[in-house]
């Protein structure tokens, strides 16, 4: 008998915030030197990442920074796909906070999905660092309203 799809997407999600809780979380600091500039990322990553994350904010957020740094924050969300040589692990640093408001909104929508494809009760979790919880709830109690009219 196949286990319901709802136990293994929570089961997933689950999971995913046990290993998120082990990474480290950075913040974000505007140079002002970097003019933003379009960013467009492959099909391939738009697939692997659109799961979880938006992607369209994401590529705003890339073209707000420096090449050099960006494709480390690819590679810090799972843009690779590949599995480190030899089973090794590495750290990786997620930012989840920017000293820019922008930067900072760009960041909360580039993380919403995420939170939208946890159970409600993990919306109150306050022990996990990522953004993009506030404007999940909003977006999920605005299609609650809807849902009810």
């Amino acid at each position: 008998m196949k286990p319901p799809l709802h136990l293994l997407a929570t089961l997933s999600a689950a999971l995913m915030i046990a290993a998120c809780e082990r990474t480290p979380a950075t913040i974000m600091t505007q140079n002002p030197s970097h003019a933003p500039r379009p960013t467009c990322l492959s099909s391939e990553i738009r697939d692997r990442l659109g799961v979880r994350f938006d992607v369209a904010a994401l590529e705003e957020l890339l073209g707000t920074m420096p090449a050099s740094e960006q494709q480390d924050l690819l590679n810090s969300l799972g843009a690779s796909g590949t599995a480190p040589a030899g089973g090794e692990t590495r750290d990786v640093s997620v930012p989840v906070r920017s000293t820019d408001p922008v930067r900072q909104a760009l960041l909360d929508r580039v993380w919403a999905p995420f939170w939208e494809t946890l159970p409600p009760e993990m919306l109150d979790r306050i022990d996990l660092p990522y953004p993009g919880r506030e404007l999940a709830k909003a977006r999920r109690a605005a299609r609650t309203s809807r849902n009810e009219q």
